[in-house]
């Protein structure tokens, strides 16, 4: 499963921080970056992609669901 902010309920942007500075580094719009990917390819390095229909992100319901069915599991073992 993949846990993002999006399935938790977060849209909007991010600002992610330099640790000495406290400059932002790097800005992402939650709801854009829930719908790409990271591939690695072997000519060209790091690349986003779209995600297929079998990949869409999660949303609330379905993070809730399962981390219902996970609590459930834990429990059991």
């Amino acid at each position: 499963m993949r846990c993002s902010l999006l399935a938790k309920g977060y849209t909007g942007k991010l600002a992610m921080c330099d640790g000495k500075t406290g400059k932002p580094r790097t800005i992402v719009n939650i709801e854009k970056a829930a719908k790409v990917r990271v591939t690695e390819e072997s000519k060209g390095g790091i690349r986003f992609r779209k995600l297929t229909p079998a990949e869409s992100p999660p949303t609330a319901e379905s993070h809730a669901a399962e981390a219902e069915v996970n609590g459930k599991a834990n429990e059991a073992a």
